[in-house]
């Protein structure tokens, strides 16, 4: 055989595997990992680990966001009404989105924010932002958000969250 054919040939071998390692890394070690919204954490003014009791009630276990501890304190052990829970996304790799389940006893991290006038305790979960590239026009909510989004509190989520700054 020709060095040309040699070299040929050792390079569609190695392409071959590089294609393989490629499809590995595609479909075996990212499956059904989660991302969290940048844009969303960063507009939010609480952040809070809270375990579901009821249909729209949250017993908060851990404060995130501020770190003041007098927030923390103020916060922690609180129940609160979150009001746009049925507007809510649980996020899933799968899907995107998918509606939050009834599940009572599950913690997620809730992005909040206070809404004008109500009660201290009632709050909303942070809609996401418009972003370069996205907008909240495929899901039926105008140029300006997208649907506000909640996340399973595992140790991943906790993690990626502790990677994204805060104002």
């Amino acid at each position: 055989m020709k060095p040309a054919a040699w070299r040929l040939a050792v390079t569609a071998v190695l392409f071959a595997a590089w294609l393989g390692y490629l499809a590995f890394l595609a479909f075996i070690t990212t499956r059904d990992v989660i991302v969290l919204s940048r844009p969303q954490l960063g507009t939010s003014q609480l952040d809070v680990i809270a375990r579901r009791t009821g249909a729209d009630t949250f017993q908060v276990t851990e404060v995130l966001y501020p770190p003041d501890a007098g927030k923390q304190a103020e916060w922690k052990g609180k129940t609160i009404t979150v009001a746009n829970i049925a507007k809510c996304q649980l996020y899933s790799a799968k899907n995107g989105g998918q509606p939050v389940p009834p599940d009572t006893g599950k913690s997620y991290l809730l992005p909040l924010q206070s809404q004008p006038g109500d009660e201290p305790t009632r709050l909303e979960v942070v809609p996401i932002p418009a972003s370069p590239g996205y907008s909240g026009e495929a899901h039926g909510l105008g140029p300006a958000a997208g649907p506000p989004r909640i996340y399973p509190a595992d140790g991943e989520v906790i993690r990626q969250y502790h990677t994204i700054p805060k104002p």
